[in-house]
């Protein structure tokens, strides 16, 4: 996928952007390409309700996308206080086609970590600081 292509000015070419798959030069000149389509999404219900807990639970939302490892490591570090504090993790691509505005506000921002449909934090975060927020949205902890 090209996101975008410019001229470099006299002499420098053309830069491209974003993931490119195919590039044939037609003539020194003239530059196609073949893109293939992107790879499928990775939006998903981590883990979901246990039909044995109370339909309150906190519901995270972490915004993503593919490849993002700081992402990944949210993910982990959420997964680590599913025992300690129960909640349903979901993740949501932002190059999905439904969120396409959320995809220009936070390209450069990933992980965005929402709590019940209220932000929450983003980049990373500390086991320690996802507990003392999930158990604040369970009234466990004053705020």
């Amino acid at each position: 996928m090209i996101h975008l292509a410019r001229h470099c000015g006299r002499g420098g070419g053309l830069r491209l952007y974003g993931r490119l798959h195919r590039l044939e030069l037609a003539s020194p000149f003239l530059v196609t390409t073949k893109v293939s389509r992107q790879a499928s999404s990775v939006s998903s219900i981590v883990y979901p309700r246990d039909r044995t807990q109370h339909s309150t639970l906190p519901v995270v939302d972490v915004y993503t996308t593919a490849g993002c490892t700081l992402c990944d490591v949210a993910v982990e570090v959420l997964r680590s206080t599913r025992q300690t504090v129960p909640h349903v993790l979901r993740l949501q691509d932002i190059t999905d086609p439904q969120h396409r505005g959320v995809f220009r506000e936070m390209k450069n921002e990933i992980p965005v970590l929402w709590i019940n449909g209220q932000y929450w934090t983003k980049h990373r975060i500390t086991t320690e600081e996802a507990i003392l927020a999930l158990q604040r949205v369970q009234g466990e902890v004053p705020t």
